[in-house]
Parts: C-alpha cells; sequence; structure tokens
C-alpha cells in the first residue's frame, strides 16, 4: 500500500488503469456490434427466406392440386413466380456464409430443394399435356421429397434461433462483464 502513497506513483496508475479499461470497453463493444449486425444483415434474412421458401412450396402444391382437381392446365403457369423466387432464395443460400452448423443445413435443404423440384417440374409437364393418371402415380413422389425439404428448412430454421439465441448469451454476458468496468472508470474520474 505504499505504492499508492506516493502521489506520483498514483496519478500514474490511474490513468493507466483507466485506459486499460476503456480499451477492453471498446474491444467488448466492438464484439457485440459485430454480433449483432451480422445477426441483423444475416440471420434475420435468411431465417426469413427459410419461411417464404416454405410458404412458396406449399403455394405451388396448392396450384398443381387446384390444376389437377379441377383439370385446368391452364392454370399451372401461375406456379413460375414462385419457382423463380424460390430459384433466387436458393440461390442465395449458396452465396451466404453461415457458420459451420449452419452449412450443412444449408446444403441438406439445397439437396432436397433440388429433388422436390425435379419432382414438382414432372407434375407440371404432365399438367401441361393433360396426362392426369400420371400426376397422381407422380404426386406420391413429390409429397415425400416436399415433406422431407419442409423438415430440412423447419430444423435449420430452429438452428439459427439456437445459434442467435447463443449469440445473444454471449452478448449479454460481455455486457455484464464490460458495466462494472464503466462503472470502475466513472467512479474514479
Amino acid at each position: 500500500m505504499k505504492l499508492f502513497n506516493n502521489l506520483k506513483t498514483r496519478y500514474t496508475l490511474i490513468p493507466i488503469f483507466i485506459l486499460f479499461v476503456g480499451i477492453v470497453g471498446t474491444m467488448n463493444i466492438h464484439k457485440m456490434k459485430n454480433r449483432l449486425t451480422h445477426f441483423n444483415n444475416d440471420n434475420l434474412t435468411y431465417t426469413g427466406d427459410m419461411q417464404l421458401l416454405n410458404y412458396n412450396i406449399l403455394k405451388i402444391c396448392d396450384i398443381v392440386d387446384n390444376t389437377v382437381k379441377n383439370k385446368d392446365e391452364g392454370k399451372i403457369y401461375l406456379v413460375d413466380p414462385y419457382v423463380k423466387e424460390n430459384d433466387d432464395i436458393i440461390n442465395n443460400f449458396k452465396n451466404a456464409k453461415f457458420p459451420k452448423k449452419e452449412q450443412y443445413s444449408i446444403s441438406q435443404i439445397q439437396y432436397e430443394y433440388s429433388d422436390w423440384q425435379n419432382d414438382s417440374e414432372k407434375i407440371v409437364e404432365a399438367a401441361k399435356l393433360k396426362n392426369y393418371d400420371k400426376i397422381s402415380k407422380l404426386n406420391q413422389k413429390e409429397t415425400y421429397s416436399r415433406e422431407k425439404l419442409t423438415k430440412s428448412v423447419q430444423s435449420a430454421f430452429n438452428s439459427m434461433l439456437k445459434y442467435d439465441e447463443g449469440s445473444n448469451n454471449y452478448d449479454r454476458s460481455t455486457f455484464d462483464y464490460s458495466l462494472p468496468e464503466a462503472v470502475i472508470v466513472i467512479t474514479l474520474e
């Protein structure tokens, strides 16, 4: 304690301590900012895209079912905007940077989307040719591939939410760690 009795030493150590605490606090704030930016720019966008992908898939199936039920092949072209939007979403997933666990989920979605799309295209072509008997046979395979795809999308969605929850908990602990440091700096000044 004799070290602090010397006023020169005290006035030298306090600014160094304040500088150290300020640097650590600033680094923690930057970490939180980067994680929140990633969360807002990437994860929210991709989780929204996953839900839109699911919606579009169900909409396409509804259009195909109504076309078959009503034997009205003229309405089968209503699937085109949904197919294009889904293709854009899948292409966005290919270019995205996901954590490793989510990368596997996304590649699984891409694979299963390709299978489902092939099955769906066969049904659409059969509807355009008014081959409704063939559609009922193809429909079972399409239903199976659609259910697999939907489960994969939901699994990836849940995985991203868990990742976001973990990120949020990390940010909270960083904040909780930084708060006492800020209070000490304010108290010392």
